[in-house]
C-alpha cells in the first residue's frame, strides 16, 4: 500500500488523467454495481453465466475489448478507494482548506496576492520616507552654503568697496526663533528690543559689488568696564551673518529688555543653520554705555572688502519700586 500513488504526490498531468478516468467511472459505476448486485441475488452460477454471455458469440477483438473494460472498471474502483484512504483530513488548523477545491485555491491565491501587494506598498512607503529625509538633509546643507555658491559674484578688489549706512534706530518687540530673534510675533512670549537698521549705500549701486556678506562686532564701553560681542545678532537671520544687495535693509539687535534689572546684549553663536546653536545673552550691568558697532563686509570667500564703524550711546535707569529697567535710550551722538 505504501508504494501506491497518492493524490497528494500526484503531478498535475497525472491528476488530470485520473480525474478523467474517475469521471468516466462515476458515470457507469451505478450500472456496474447494479449488475453485480443482481448477479449476487440470483446466485453464484448466474455470475458465471452473465460473464460467459459477454464473451459468447463475440469475435476475438470484442472479447479482448470486453476484458479491457472490466479491468478498467476494477482499477478505477480500486484507485478511488485508495485515494479516499490517503487524502488529507481537514482539521481545525485548516478551517477553509479543501484539496483540489478551485474556490478555496482561488481565495488562497487572492490572499497571497494581497499580502504581496501590502509588502510592496510598505517597502515603497519606507523608500519614499527615506528619500524625503535624504532630500531634506541635502536641502538644509545646501542652504548653508547657497550664499557663497549662488549669490556670490566675482568682485574686483580694485573697484570701489561696498558700504553700509545706518537707516534708523527703533524700538520693536521680538521673539526667539531659529536660535535667534524675529519681529514676526506669533505668541505672547516677546520682549522689547532696541535695534539699528542698516542698508546698502544707494550711492554705490552699480559701482561696487552687487552683493556681499556682513557680520557685526559690538563693543560696550561704560568707562569702568567694557565687553565685546564677536558676532552680533541680526533679526530674521538663521545664521550670524546677513547678505546685502541693492535695496536690502537689515536689522541689528543691540539690546533686549526682558523685564529684569539689566539690559541684555546677544552673542550669536550660530555659524550655520545645521548646527542648532543659539544666541547667548550677555548682561549689561552698567547704566550708560558707549556702543561701537563695527561692520565687516566680505565676499563669498570670506575676504574682507570693507570695514565700517558707527558709534552710539545707550543709557537706562532702574525703577526704584519694581527694580526693573526703565527709560532706555539708544541714540547716535
Amino acid at each position: 500500500m505504501d508504494n501506491l500513488p497518492s493524490v497528494r504526490n500526484a503531478t498535475p498531468s497525472n491528476r488530470s488523467r485520473f480525474g478523467w478516468a474517475l469521471g468516466q467511472w462515476n458515470d457507469v459505476k451505478g450500472n456496474v454495481k447494479f449488475f453485480i448486485l443482481s448477479s449476487l441475488l440470483v446466485g453464484g452460477g448466474d455470475i458465471v453465466r452473465h460473464v460467459l454471455r459477454l464473451f459468447h458469440g463475440g469475435d476475438l477483438w470484442q472479447q479482448i475489448e470486453t476484458i479491457c473494460i472490466i479491468l478498467w472498471a476494477m482499477c478505477a474502483t480500486a484507485y478511488a478507494a485508495i485515494a479516499r484512504r490517503h487524502s488529507p483530513q481537514v482539521t481545525a488548523s485548516q478551517p477553509g482548506f479543501r484539496l483540489g477545491n478551485p474556490i478555496d485555491d482561488a481565495l488562497r491565491k487572492r490572499e497571497l496576492e494581497e499580502l504581496e501587494r501590502r509588502r510592496l506598498r510598505a517597502e515603497t512607503e519606507s523608500a519614499e520616507l527615506q528619500l524625503r529625509q535624504t532630500t531634506e538633509e541635502i536641502r538644509v546643507r545646501a542652504d548653508s552654503v547657497k550664499d557663497s555658491s549662488r549669490h556670490t559674484s566675482p568682485v574686483d578688489l580694485s573697484a570701489i568697496p561696498p558700504n553700509v549706512i545706518p537707516k534708523g534706530i527703533r524700538i520693536t518687540y521680538v521673539m526667539s526663533l531659529h536660535g535667534g530673534y524675529s519681529e514676526n510675533i506669533t505668541t505672547m512670549s516677546f520682549h522689547r528690543a532696541f535695534v539699528i537698521d542698516y542698508e546698502y549705500d544707494k550711492a554705490l549701486y552699480g559701482k561696487s559689488a552687487p552683493s556681499f556678506f556682513c557680520h557685526a562686532q559690538i563693543e560696550f564701553d561704560s568707562g569702568e568696564a567694557s565687553g565685546h560681542i564677536n558676532y552680533g545678532c541680526w533679526l530674521e537671520s538663521k545664521v550670524r551673518r546677513v547678505r546685502f544687495g541693492a535695496g536690502d535693509t537689515r536689522s541689528l539687535l543691540i539690546a533686549i529688555d526682558d523685564g529684569g534689572a539689566m539690559l541684555m546684549a546677544q552673542e550669536d553663536m550660530r555659524e550655520n543653520d545645521i548646527e542648532k546653536m543659539n544666541a547667548i545673552p550677555r548682561p549689561l550691568v552698567d547704566r550708560k554705555y558707549r556702543v561701537i558697532v563695527t561692520l565687516l563686509l566680505k565676499d563669498g570667500s570670506g575676504v574682507v572688502l570693507n570695514t565700517v564703524t558707527y558709534e552710539y550711546q545707550l543709557s537706562s535707569e532702574i525703577n526704584a519700586t519694581t527694580g526693573h529697567v526703565q527709560n532706555v535710550t539708544l541714540v547716535k551722538p
